[in-house]
């Protein structure tokens, strides 16, 4: 089976960590920021590409996924 690999883009990896720094100011802890990267990390190993149904980008062999 092929193993696959995830890339996140500049701007999606931007907007993940400005979502987190938002919670971790709204809550005045880090606490909830963590739990929540830590489940957005635990879905995406357990991420099933036969279920899931990526898109198609322009370049051959490269799909995106929205969550």
């Amino acid at each position: 089976m092929v193993k696959k690999k995830i890339i996140w883009t500049k701007r999606a990896h931007s907007e993940l960590y400005e979502t987190l720094d938002y919670y971790t100011n709204r809550n005045k802890s880090r606490i909830y920021s963590e739990k929540l990267y830590k489940e957005i990390q635990q879905r995406l190993r357990k991420l099933d590409f036969s279920i899931v149904l990526p898109q198609k980008t322009s370049k051959p062999n490269i799909f995106y996924l929205t969550y």
